[in-house]
């Protein structure tokens, strides 16, 4: 999309959600990450994500009117919650928790305790309406709170968060996870078929590149194509670090390996910046991105939930969107 760039935050969630058709952009190439989402484009979203065949609405009647037929079947919400006359209006927050919360199905248990849960939400009481469905969506970390501790019920996300709170919801359920990855399978294997004169598909790597513990991804070596949604420039080194993890101590051995690789007598401080950076935000915010220059190298860090990326760009290398320093969201 031309207004969503590799190093916006809600970019892998926003690629894979397209390329598996479950959001669309605009004729003009576009996705208006910032724009509203109505209650009609939401289930839609939501009832893609678990799958079916859906009948194309009839003449005169709403375009999604066959999707919140599903969601009322299968009980995601009554015509009392969500009537057919607001599927043109802004979905909110409350409503996405009630749908997303249905979707998940009564096999999802909340991992943390009930009342210490609701306690840290500062605007949601006990007996609030959608209080427990506002919880369970909360507490699978499909939708997030703010900084103030507030969840703000009435509010609305935007076509980004939208999109990665059904992202979520796919990676939640078994079934829709079990067909990502025949999916993924099926790409991987299309992309290893490609020739390296089509890098735009794909990227090699080689199989000292493998060796290292991590991807570099060099379009100029190597004898495999490798699939890369993201599209990262050649001579990307990148690291995914998992926050909760046994081992520890072995990623962060691998990870200050690959810094001192990729950024010689720079690693120490590049690993101290991005354990502080993970510590920062992890438990507090979903997402974070951190940017910084070591050298003619960029290198972006990024907080998606309970992992953490590294990604060093090769030298010389910007991006018009990247300003140094943190944000959190």
């Amino acid at each position: 999309f031309t207004d969503l760039p590799r190093d916006h935050w809600a970019f892998p969630a926003v690629s894979e959600m397209a390329a598996a058709g479950i959001v669309e952009g605009y004729p003009d190439g576009s996705f208006r990450p910032g724009g509203t989402v109505t209650c009609g484009e939401f289930i839609k979203m939501t009832a893609a994500v678990c799958g079916g065949v859906f009948a194309e609405a009839g003449a005169g009647e709403h375009w999604a009117l066959p999707f919140y037929q599903e969601g009322l079947s299968k009980g995601w919400y009554s015509s009392w919650d969500l009537a057919r006359e607001q599927l043109d209006l802004p979905v909110s927050r409350a409503l996405m928790a009630l749908t997303l919360s249905g979707a998940m199905g009564d096999g999802f248990e909340l991992r943390e305790d009930y009342d210490a849960l609701l306690d840290s939400i500062t605007d949601v009481d006990s007996g609030a309406l959608y209080e427990y469905e506002i919880l369970r969506a909360y507490g699978a970390g499909l939708l997030t709170g703010y900084p103030d501790g507030s969840f703000r019920p009435q509010g609305t996300l935007t076509r980004a968060e939208a999109a990665t709170a059904v992202w979520r919801l796919a990676a939640l359920l078994p079934e829709a996870a079990a067909e990502a990855a025949v999916t993924e399978a099926a790409i991987t294997e299309a992309a290893i078929e490609e020739t390296p004169e089509a890098p735009a598909s794909g990227v090699i790597f080689s199989e000292s590149t493998e060796e290292r513990g991590y991807y570099r991804w060099d379009y100029a070596e190597g004898d495999r194509l490798q699939y890369n949604p993201y599209g990262f420039p050649d001579g990307t080194a990148a690291f995914t670090y998992y926050i909760i993890s046994e081992d520890t101590a072995a990623q962060q051995s691998r990870l200050k390996k690959m810094l001192a690789e990729e950024l010689p007598d720079m690693e120490d401080a590049a690993l101290e910046n991005f354990l502080r950076f993970i510590e920062k935000g992890h438990g507090k915010y979903e997402h974070g991105i951190f940017f910084e220059h070591y050298g003619e190298r960029g290198v972006l860090m990024n907080l998606a939930g309970d992992h953490g990326s590294v990604y060093i760009y090769p030298p010389g290398y910007s991006s018009e969107y990247w300003e140094p320093g943190e944000q959190f969201f």
